[in-house]
């Protein structure tokens, strides 16, 4: 029993490992189904191979360690990405949906 318990900890790493695997993945394929969705492409094999050849020199590249990841993530990441994409983009969508609904209300049927 103390033996397994010692190793409880490679256990735990290789079901993190295999989740954030899944993840990436899971992540990787729906952005190909949307590619091929958007560009009405027959086959999302192509377009997975092309995200594939594309995201694994990117992630070589964005960080040389962990701590400098976690630097871009919540340094640069949080303000030029986040702020936008959850803040300003829906205001702008808003804004722009009660001005549609003045100019052009929907008739009631």
């Amino acid at each position: 029993m103390a033996d397994f318990l010692e190793r409880f900890d490679v256990l735990v790493f290789l079901m993190i490992l295999a989740g954030v695997f899944f993840k990436v993945g899971s992540w990787t394929f729906g952005a190909a189904v949307a590619i091929s969705q958007l560009y009405n492409l027959k086959q999302t094999r192509s377009v997975l191979i092309g995200i594939g050849l594309i995201i694994t020199p990117l992630s070589l590249i964005i960080a040389s360690d962990f701590v400098e990841h976690l630097e871009i993530g919540l340094e640069i990441i949080m303000l030029y990405l986040h702020v936008p994409l959850q803040i300003l983009l829906p205001l702008l969508l808003l804004c722009i949906g009660i001005i549609r609904n003045k100019f052009h209300p929907r008739k009631n049927s």
